[in-house]
């Protein structure tokens, strides 16, 4: 048996008198790659109110340990985030470093290295690509047991992406499990991967799909998709439509029209 990494238990959640989430509960699985494929505002207050960063009660725990308890094993990276712009990169990474307990200098070099960064540039002449490339090193140099990350390719250009994508995978086998938001499961497509959508206030896995019956919309060009209740069009994710399809198909979800035309 797989030892549990991350535990949510029953978090029900109001904002403005709305129900945002209501009795969710989720459990990931120690070295495993799952991935939220919709709704990324309601991933963003999640993953918030799982690092404590929202004033809600949610039963958390990383291994069984307290998430408060537990800073140094988790990775975070959101584009919300701001950097101390006035700094440079090595007095960035200096600064961060001396939160940890342990000296992750060699991870760290790697990472700045295969993503080409230039040490002593300053924060503040960044492009945007590389100011969140400067996020995403922050959230993976130290080795986290757990990693979140909130669309973490989308400012990235087809090069560093593939570099993202082999720091990701080196990192899930060496046993991080990573719970990401992105729209697009190709980037990181495996069938062993664990893939979700939201729903009625809770996390679904799309295995659960199973002999449901949905109508799949593409666009013209036939790379993104749209797929939703044929009933009452409820359940909606949006990303590249093959891997979605093949995956659904292995897994004897029951996809029942295809129409070729604008995505709604």
């Amino acid at each position: 048996m797989k030892k549990t990494c991350l535990n949510i238990s029953k978090f029900t959640y109001k904002l403005n008198q709305y129900n945002i989430f209501n009795s969710l509960s989720l459990s990931l699985t120690h070295s495993s790659f799952n991935q939220v494929i919709n709704e990324e505002g309601l991933f963003n207050i999640l993953s918030k109110a799982v690092l404590n960063l929202t004033d809600s009660k949610i039963k958390a725990s990383l291994f069984n340990s307290k998430i408060e308890n537990s800073f140094e094993e988790i990775g975070y990276y959101n584009s919300d985030i701001d950097l101390y712009k006035d700094m440079t990169i090595k007095d960035l990474f200096k600064y961060s470093s001396a939160f940890y307990k342990n000296d992750y200098s060699s991870s760290l070099e790697v990472l700045i290295n295969d993503f080409n960064i230039n040490v002593k540039d300053k924060i503040s002449d960044l492009d945007n690509e590389h100011y969140e490339i400067i996020k995403l090193i922050d959230s993976l140099y130290h080795n986290p047991s757990l990693l979140i990350l909130d669309n973490p390719f989308k400012c990235l250009s087809n090069e560093n992406k593939m570099i993202l994508i082999n720091h990701l995978t080196h990192l899930k086998e060496s046993g991080t499990t990573i719970l990401m938001y992105s729209p697009n499961i190709s980037e990181m497509y495996n069938d062993t991967n664990n893939y979700y959508i939201f729903e009625g206030g809770k996390l679904t896995n799309i295995l659960n799909l199973k002999n449901k019956k949905y109508t799949v919309k593409l666009d013209r060009e036939l790379e993104l998709s749209k797929i939703f209740n044929k009933e009452n069009d409820t359940i909606t994710f949006i990303g590249t439509f093959i891997p979605i399809f093949d995956y659904l198909k292995k897994k004897d979800v029951n996809i029942i029209s295809i129409k070729v035309g604008d995505i709604l």
